[in-house]
């Protein structure tokens, strides 16, 4: 699922809503909001790995 929504954020998204129309804020938005979505993924496949991550 996870994937699904990576890609929809960098090929169907910059499609309806162009840089043209975004505002600092929502260019902000979008970047935070992928790379949540990257790092869930990543983490994701860690545990998937059993790879354990200590702080």
């Amino acid at each position: 699922m996870v994937l699904a929504l990576i890609a929809v954020g960098i090929f169907y998204y910059p499609a309806i809503f162009p840089p043209s129309a975004q505002t600092p804020l929502g260019c902000l938005e979008n970047d935070l909001y992928m790379g949540l979505l990257v790092l869930a993924e990543y983490l994701w496949v860690q545990r998937r790995r059993g790879v354990r991550l200590e702080v």
